[in-house]
């Protein structure tokens, strides 16, 4: 049955069913006070039916009247925002539409839709099942469990880069990315952007392309692994050989996070130099910048 809009006492077209309710019972409904019983905080005026729809205070014109949680099947009390100036007067913003815990349950949907759309399926699926006890990742799970939670992607430490190294499946991309996927919906890491060689291999191509939208969306590329917070390198370096125009794009990269302090792993199957340098693929003076400024993670 299709539903019948019509014209309430206010003006506003509205189902039929919310056109028979009252002022008072709009007012209850959606600001969830009753009429004749909120007080304005302010100057202690008492709500009346005829006040609404203005939601602030009929009297002062200060106070925001509070407002239910837009949470379908929340009953929280949304309060208006009370700021004090510089000057000592008191300002009065809108009540937030979403109640605290509302508003973090979103913000964790939403970082963890981000986590799906940018994460390729088989790292995701994989890291959305690991088992954090599994035997051989046991060094990886301790040090990236500190790393994010309590070093706050070295923040404390100066440990701006991490090196994950180990066999071919043995776990290293997922591993890492169930950590970083837990820090970013729980809003330790604000923003992660995850680039695999692949991905490097088309910006190399686009970089140096005819093509004006391809040179357009290597720039993009480059621009978001320059600003993002977090940016993780996976299969970085596995190919036994690499163009020259990929390693310099490797170079561009990591010279630039690392200049800036800027988080960065890199996950690979390389292992270090006995010298302790991660990388043989790019310049020296990156690889030995990198190795002096982060910590080196084996996955076995």
């Amino acid at each position: 049955m299709k539903q019948q809009f019509v014209t309430n006492i206010l003006g506003f077209r509205v189902p039929e069913s919310v056109a028979r309710l009252t002022r008072a019972q709009l007012i209850y409904n959606v600001h969830g006070v009753e009429v004749g019983k909120w007080k304005c905080p302010h100057c202690e005026h008492l709500l009346q039916e005829d006040d609404y729809p203005v939601a602030v205070c009929c009297d002062c014109h200060n106070q925001t009247i509070p407002r239910r949680c837009n949470t379908k099947g929340c009953t929280e009390i949304c309060h208006p925002i009370v700021y004090r100036n510089e000057q000592g007067k008191t300002q009065y913003y809108d009540p937030p539409m979403l109640c605290e815990r509302c508003h973090k349950n979103k913000g964790r949907m939403q970082r963890a839709e981000w986590c799906e759309r940018v994460i390729p399926k088989d790292v995701y699926s994989g890291a959305m099942a690991y088992e954090r006890t599994r035997h051989g990742r046991e060094s990886l799970d301790a040090f990236m469990a500190w790393w994010v939670s309590e070093d706050k992607m070295g923040q404390g430490s100066n440990s701006k880069t991490v090196y994950v190294f180990g066999k071919h499946g043995s776990g290293k991309s997922v591993g890492v990315m169930a950590h970083v996927m837990r820090g970013h919906v729980a809003g330790m890491i604000n923003a992660f952007w995850y680039v695999t060689q692949a991905d490097i291999d088309t910006m190399a191509r686009g970089t140096y392309s005819d093509n004006t939208e391809e040179r357009r969306m290597s720039s993009n590329s480059f621009s978001k692994c320059a600003t993002s917070e977090l940016l993780i390198l996976d299969s970085a370096g596995d190919r036994a050989q690499m163009q020259p125009s990929v390693r310099t794009a490797y170079e561009r990269i990591l010279s630039g996070r690392i200049s800036n302090m800027q988080p960065t792993i890199v996950i690979s199957t390389r292992h270090p130099a006995n010298d302790g340098s991660c990388f043989r693929w790019i310049s020296e003076s990156v690889a030995s910048q990198f190795t002096t400024t982060g910590a080196t993670v084996e996955v076995n």
